[in-house]
């Protein structure tokens, strides 16, 4: 029994180890700066408790506690006459902590006899009280034969405890991931995050633990052994769930897709940004759907759509480098802020969401709500709020107070421009005060490329453009529709047309053929301004001088 626990417990260790150093991170021949989300942070040993929470030094008070035995490891037979030793409590609602049992009657020695010792540290912006318990056969012995750690959690109202760590002796490697995936969820933690508070637990005899060290239940999966993001079509949706290591963004080329949806609690920065830009640049939807931590920001950022519903979990921090000081630091980390600036510049995305990530610690998160977002950019639109941008989507529902105007990224208002336009050199803040003092502008149009600012009488129809950034004035009665074609520059048309070609302005081109259920696609041809309309699309081909849209959707 013994050489088969000591042999399970080798092989644990050498599996940990192996984990550990594929999770090392790294950028390859980059410049060795990663973001990660809260829990790889973590178990690089960045975590660290809150200054100023109160005070970290565990508190030992004597106390009975109830023999349970854990599900975590094989019990351990303890020497005669010992009892069977308790195990951690169990996950069920408790009352909050009352007043101490009563001590021993003097000259008594207790059995079962147990010592708590307490810490507060602070974590995803809280403070979290942690307690360990420490088993003694007898009130006389000087160690411990084996030990638990919990912590409580409020849950709508009732306070459930969260188990965290249990420890079958002094000697034996610590288990953790003891709580179910229910009553984390229940509490507002996941893994991750309970591997996190398993490091802090206040053990009697000193001792800590970084996330590797513990072993984890046999039905439980630790997420440091966790692989890089995996991805699947489910028909034009890419859904990749998972870390974003070094091959992220060139698995993420090799997928035909209209849309990603994306869960991951971080990973590499340069490989988000990297992914992001293609995406951009190809016009896809990113769709943000349970976590997206950290890098998978970036990700989003990317998207000419950028969408998440009300439950979905968003969250930046700090960057930081996984490798050893480097005199460079400050160098690399100066010039990877300005290409992150940059990054959400050019996506019409306020700055101030590039701040909150700076303002936060690397150690921590902060997760932000769905109605900053939208001010911010970072989402165009979210299930239920904004059907125009997506079948989900419903631009009259987006909040609009009185003067204040509507912004849409990645979409381009057609016509209406007022006289000598665009205006250049300003950024988008200065272009919408430009229409804001202008008595006949009813919206604008920004390009994000060329810093170039449209100024327009209304907004009647919005086509999708990753470098145009539309706002328009709700209070003044413009509703836009969002074209169903999507447009791409120096592409032409392979099919069969609807019509023969004519003469047509760029924008009626667009409105008629988005107007006709029987029209699929069309090409316009900027030097003669002839119009083409197809039933029936079966390939592009490059034509520089060329304009296409194709209609989403079937048919």
């Amino acid at each position: 029994m013994a050489k088969a626990r000591a042999a399970a417990e080798a092989a644990n260790a050498e599996a940990f180890s192996r984990a550990t150093a594929r999770r090392r991170l790294a950028t390859g021949a980059a410049i060795g700066i990663a973001a990660v989300g809260v829990g790889l942070g973590l178990y690089l040993g960045l975590w660290k408790p809150d200054a100023k929470a109160p005070a970290q030094q565990a508190a030992v008070r004597p106390a009975p506690v109830e023999p349970v035995r854990p599900v975590a490891e094989p019990a351990r037979t303890p020497p005669e006459p010992a009892p069977s030793p308790p195990a951690p409590p169990a996950e069920t609602a408790v009352a909050p902590a009352g007043s101490p049992k009563p001590a021993p009657a003097p000259g008594v020695v207790t059995v079962d006899f147990t010592k708590f010792a307490s810490v507060t540290v602070g974590f995803l912006g809280r403070d979290w009280e942690i307690e360990a318990g420490h088993h003694y056969a007898v009130e006389t012995d000087k160690t411990w034969n084996n030990a638990w750690c919990y912590t409580n959690a409020d849950a709508k109202g009732v306070s459930v405890r969260v188990s965290l760590a249990f420890r079958d002796g002094p000697e034996v490697r610590p288990v953790a991931l003891l709580a179910s995936p229910e009553t984390l969820k229940e509490t507002g933690l996941d893994d991750v995050a309970a591997l996190a508070l398993a490091t802090k637990c206040p053990w009697l005899d000193g001792k800590t633990f970084g996330p590797s060290d513990f072993a984890t239940p046999p039905d439980r999966t630790s997420p440091l052994t966790a692989e890089d993001a995996t991805f699947r079509l489910e028909g034009r949706t890419l859904v990749a769930s998972g870390f974003i290591g070094e091959s992220f963004a060139s698995q993420l080329r090799g997928y035909d897709f209209d849309r990603l949806r994306i869960t991951s609690a971080g990973g590499i920065v340069e490989q988000g940004i990297e992914a992001g830009e293609w995406l951009r640049a190809w016009n896809k939807t990113v769709e943000a759907s349970g976590e997206c931590l950290s890098s998978c920001v970036f990700v989003l950022a990317g998207g000419a759509r950028r969408l998440a519903s009300a439950d979905t979990h968003i969250g930046v921090h700090r960057f930081y480098s996984t490798g050893g000081p480097d005199p460079r630091d400050l160098e690399i980390g100066q010039a990877l802020s300005s290409r992150i600036l940059r990054y959400f510049g050019e996506g019409g995305i306020d700055a101030a969401l590039f701040h909150k990530m700076a303002s936060v610690p690397s150690e921590d998160m902060a997760y932000i709500d769905h109605r900053t977002l939208l001010a911010w950019r970072l989402l165009t639109g979210a299930p239920g709020e904004v059907a125009a941008l997506d079948p989900a989507i419903d631009i009259g529902n987006l909040p609009q107070p009185p003067g204040s105007f509507t912004t849409l990224v990645a979409l381009d208002a057609m016509g209406a421009d007022l006289p000598d336009m665009p205006v250049r050199d300003v950024t988008q803040a200065g272009c919408e005060e430009l229409c804001r003092e202008n008595e006949v502008c009813g919206a604008y149009v920004f390009n994000t490329r060329y810093n170039a600012c449209f100024l327009k009488s209304s907004a009647n129809v919005l086509i999708r453009d990753p470098i145009a950034v539309t706002g328009y004035r709700a209070d003044r009665g413009i509703r836009p529709m969002v074209s169903a074609l999507r447009i791409s520059l120096g592409t032409a048309i392979r099919g069969f047309e609807l019509a023969p070609g004519r003469q047509r302005s760029y924008v009626d081109c667009v409105r008629i053929c988005d107007g006709s259920p029987e029209c699929r696609a069309f090409t316009h041809n900027a030097t003669t301004s002839m119009c083409t309309l197809y039933r029936q699309v079966t390939g592009t081909l490059p034509a520089p001088q060329l304009s296409s849209g194709v209609k989403e959707g079937p048919g």
